[in-house]
């Protein structure tokens, strides 16, 4: 729990930590209740030299607590920590600090502020230990970075900010809020890191930013409530570009190096631009860089090569459109001292237009997607298929293949797993709800229409399910579909375009 007291060392209940001096008339506190309610495990004290006072409070899986407020106390009376980027700007400022599960100390505490009246009133945790904060702020110059919005609309604004798991930097925070007096009082956060905010606003519909519903008209009263949801990331404005080498094999030959070879062979994702692989590029294969004057197509259009100096490119566009073509890559001669058997390979090619780029650790000499012998390094998350079945509201089918880099290890348990599809389909999988049998984790059931999802640590991928769902109207290309897949601390959002054959769209 958290709050404020002006209750003296000698009669408050402070034991352990995380600070055991009352630093103004009133400070904040955090305490922990054991189980049972009977006693304290730990209580103490937040506070500077003023006013300070805790208004939410948040608990990660490791018993770790985050605690939001906001403090009238000037540095350095503050309990402010290096690194926190931590300034005091205005009258009241908004803190955020992280204290240890046992209590004992601050792991990071600093402020979110402008130069005016800046207020924290909730807070809320993804998996990755990201703190998302919301509440009220009167300062125009309030660090705005990436947020939905970023102008002051009136005197106050609601705020929300995304503190990263450090403690050290915002990874977005914005506005929401109209010409009136605007301020949010909770937050939550799902598997995918979408965070909704509640509040209260008496800004009219003229210019708070209502959309879509519940309900989209002022009415009249005071004040009325709000709800808005604000998406992990706005949809990427290009697709990245990368390999996804289904085999890596090289050979090394010490009596005869001009006789070594290295061959690859898998798949590029060319991404969002339209390319003209006759383009000048570059190709590098470990530590050797070859510079390729550019790719020759053949008659049709529907293969480009290149060939000389032992080595042999071959890129083949995917002729329905979409971003994904395969490679087919040879280099002959002498790889002693640039690639290492037992060790990691990097493989890149780039014009100017994409840059597709992998890296793999061999396994004595080889890679093989679907084999321990060696294992995927990066990319860490991308899409290998995806393909959508829209037969209508509620009867629509989605599967996915999702690479998954594991570096050759597979974990003791599955982690949480939240799959989000374009804008509709949302699910969060708990690591609670996986079986296990080897190398694979396996979840069958119905989460948000999400059906099936298998974790395959010797085949490096993950396989997601969805029958019954309500996909929506996708379009085809060009518009990219934007697909994000949270495992654990580790996420990537990924768009691809998808090329449409009657009711099915694939990638």
């Amino acid at each position: 729990m958290t709050g404020y007291t002006d209750s003296a060392q000698a009669t408050f209940p402070r034991v352990i930590g995380p600070d055991l001096t009352q630093a103004g008339a009133f400070d904040a506190f955090v305490a922990k209740v054991n189980p049972a309610g009977t006693a304290l495990d730990w209580c103490g004290y937040i506070g500077g030299d003023m006013y300070d006072e805790g208004k939410g409070i948040a608990v990660d899986g490791n018993g770790d607590s985050y605690v939001v407020g906001v403090t009238y106390s000037r540095q350095p009376s503050f309990p402010t920590t290096p690194g926190s980027g931590a300034t005091q700007n205005g009258d009241e400022d908004t803190f955020v600090t992280k204290v240890k599960a046992d209590g004992t100390s601050f792991v990071y505490s600093g402020f979110v502020v402008g130069s005016d009246l800046d207020a924290g009133r909730a807070i809320a945790l993804d998996a990755a230990g990201q703190a998302y904060i919301a509440g009220v702020s009167y300062s125009a110059d309030f660090p705005v970075t990436g947020g939905p919005d970023g102008t002051p609309n009136g005197d106050s604004d609601a705020f929300i900010a995304v503190l990263n798991a450090a403690g050290t930097g915002l990874v977005y925070a914005g506005w929401i809020g109209g010409s009136g007096y605007d301020e949010a009082w909770g937050v939550a956060v799902d598997g995918t890191g979408n965070a909704y905010v509640v509040g209260e606003t008496d800004s009219g519909e003229a210019t708070f930013p209502a959309k879509t519903g519940p309900d989209t008209t002022f009415n009249s009263g005071s004040n009325d409530a709000f709800v808005t949801k604000i998406g992990m990331a706005p949809p990427p404005t290009e697709i990245d570009s990368f390999f996804l080498p289904k085999s890596v094999t090289a050979s090394v030959n010490a009596a005869r190096p001009a006789k070594s070879k290295l061959v690859a062979t898998g798949f590029f994702d060319t991404g969002s631009k339209v390319v003209d692989l006759t383009h000048a590029a570059t190709l590098e294969i470990g530590d050797i860089v070859i510079a390729v004057p550019g790719l020759t197509p053949d008659g049709k259009g529907k293969k480009f090569t290149y060939s000389a100096g032992g080595v042999t490119f071959l890129i083949v566009p995917n002729p329905n459109g979409s971003s994904r073509a395969k490679f087919r890559l040879i280099r002959t001669g002498d790889l002693t001292g640039h690639v290492a058997l037992n060790g990691e390979l990097r493989l890149r090619f780039t014009n100017d237009v994409v840059d597709g780029i992998c890296r793999v650790q061999l396994g004595a000499g080889s890679f093989r997607l679907g084999s321990k012998r060696g294992a995927l390094v990066a990319p860490n998350l991308f899409v290998v298929r995806a393909r959508a079945t829209l037969r209508g509201a509620g009867n629509d089918e989605l599967s996915l293949i999702v690479g998954l880099a594991t570096g050759g290890v597979t974990p003791g348990a599955a982690p949480e797993v939240a799959v989000s599809f374009g804008p509709v389909l949302s699910a969060t999988i708990t690591s609670g709800q996986f079986t296990n049998q080897g190398d694979v984790f396996t979840f069958k059931g119905n989460v948000g229409g999400v059906t099936g999802v298998v974790l395959d640590y010797a085949r490096e991928q993950m396989s997601v399910t969805a029958k019954s769902a309500d996909l929506g109207a996708f379009v085809e290309g060009p518009n990219p579909l934007t697909i994000v897949v949270g495992l654990g601390s580790d996420s990537r959002s990924v768009a691809v375009r998808a090329a449409k054959k009657g009711a099915t769209l694939k990638y």
